[in-house]
């Protein structure tokens, strides 16, 4: 894939290096901007430094929030500001209430309504004496409740009076009614965060691309169905999977038992069944063979698929599905449910790259489908169906998804019954399941043999037509 005449690779390359580079430069603005701050004077209780105040409206204002002082001693001010000068409202707030030193010195009992009506934010900052009572929370839901509608209909002094009205009323005592608005979450955006969402994305994007680049180049994935030519094959006659099965327990290899759960399938094939177990199993392949005219294939493979399409499908799900429980049960403004989101993403993207991992995350019958493909794409491709009456029989078993299937030829399908490959196939789930691959595939093989010389014994001049060398696909 190529956008104006570069790669994919390079875009998200540079794409990558813009993000880190604008993310600088507005740290360092950002912070070159907050030094040179400058405030209003501290001239009362209402500060109006941005205009949007009549005189008898300050002074309303103002009768309220001295009752309130000299009743309780909290310091409750207003400050209107032209603007923000750069910074954001939240460092502007709290530089500004340190700056006038709101509250008493002792308690820290001050709290300060800030309005920079040209850049549509409000914040209400609060001292450490009265966290406890005007929390977080709480000024969120007089901003968004009380404050915000009003400023939308252009009245900023009924949004401020609203709002001092809840500031104090919380500050009294009554805060049940505030505690029963439903929360609401905050509109601000924060600029850091904007930029690590950009970046996550792009991390999702590249891992996604290198996900797919690897399904292309063969190592796996996709959840696209490929299946044989229709024209033989035993497994696909059953709604259960016809002579196919998966295998419980754990094993590993050298026989014995790696005690139950998920088989730990880690290394290469060479690691479970090394060159002196995968000789034997030839012998056991010829001397299967020669009470029948019927060809018999071994094939080991260590997984079936990558199913990368399948994480990505999985992540892309819960990504989808994370946003709900956090709109409903918090007050996230909606570009931290989207950092959110994308972390979330990433992380499954991530931790996907462990095979272990990526496999917990595929359905069972997923895997037993992909290793039911693999089988019969191997019997085809492996060009067992060349023998001159049609009767090759291919057993395959792949590590990773715990699965053995049997495959046959048009000149054994049929003649055979479906209990005789399905009781072979359990018992080989059951050698398997105690960590016998060895001896699992040596019994299975000379049964598959059995059945093939009772029903196709072997003939005057019957060719061994296919090597009987156990396939690896590691």
């Amino acid at each position: 894939m190529r956008l104006m005449g570069l790669s994919l690779t390079t875009v998200v390359r540079l794409l990558l290096a813009l993000v880190v580079l604008f993310g600088c430069l507005a740290v360092y603005a950002v912070g070159a901007l907050a030094a040179d701050l400058t405030f209003p004077p501290l001239t009362g209780r209402v500060v109006d430094a941005a205009g949007i105040l009549t005189p008898d409206q300050r002074g309303t204002l103002e009768a309220k929030l001295k009752a309130h002082e000299d009743k309780t001693s909290d310091q409750v001010v207003v400050a209107t500001v032209p603007n923000l000068q750069g910074t954001t409202v939240e460092d502007y707030a709290n530089r500004l209430f340190r700056d006038w030193k709101l509250g008493q010195a002792k308690t820290n009992n001050g709290a300060l309504l800030l309005v920079a009506p040209s850049e549509r934010k409000v914040r209400i900052e609060v001292g450490y004496g009265l966290e406890g009572a005007l929390t977080d929370a709480l000024s969120r839901v007089i901003i968004a409740s009380a404050i915000t509608p009003r400023f939308k209909t252009g009245d900023y002094y009924g949004g401020i009076d609203a709002g001092v009205d809840g500031i104090l009323g919380i500050l009294s005592g009554d805060a049940q009614e505030w505690q029963r608005k439903p929360q609401v979450r905050s509109d601000e955006v924060d600029p850091g965060q904007v930029a690590i969402f950009i970046a996550l994305f792009l991390i999702v994007l590249f891992v996604a691309w290198r996900m797919n680049r690897g399904g292309r180049a063969g190592r796996g994935g996709g959840i696209v169905f490929l299946p044989g030519p229709g024209s033989g094959g035993w497994s696909g006659g059953y709604s259960d999977g016809g002579s196919s099965g998966g295998f419980g327990g754990g094993f590993s290899g050298g026989g014995g038992s790696s005690g139950g759960g998920e088989p730990r399938v880690t290394g290469r094939i060479a690691d479970v069944l090394p060159g002196g177990a995968r000789a034997r199993l030839a012998q056991a392949v010829s001397r299967a063979e020669a009470g029948t005219s019927g060809e018999i294939v071994v094939m080991v493979g260590r997984r079936a698929g990558a199913y990368r399409s399948v994480v990505l499908l999985a992540a892309l799900i819960a990504g989808l599905i994370l946003p709900w429980p956090l709109i409903a049960l918090t007050g996230w403004s909606a570009v931290t449910i989207l950092l959110a989101q994308a972390a979330l993403v990433a992380a499954i993207l991530g931790l996907s790259q462990i095979e272990r991992l990526r496999l917990a995350l595929v359905p069972r019958r997923l895997r037993s489908a992909r290793a039911r493909e693999a089988g019969q794409r191997a019997f085809w491709s492996r060009g067992l169906s060349r023998t001159r009456s049609r009767t090759g029989v291919l057993l395959y078993l792949s590590l990773a998804e715990r699965h053995a299937e049997i495959v046959t030829d048009l000149g054994v399908l049929g003649r055979i019954p479906a209990q005789a490959w399905d009781g072979i196939l359990a018992e080989l789930g059951g050698a398997l399941a105690r960590g016998e691959i060895e001896g699992g595939l040596t019994v299975a093989v000379e049964r598959i043999g059995a059945c093939l010389a009772e029903h196709l014994p072997a003939g005057p001049h019957d060719p061994d037509e296919l090597p009987n060398r156990v396939i690896v696909a590691d």
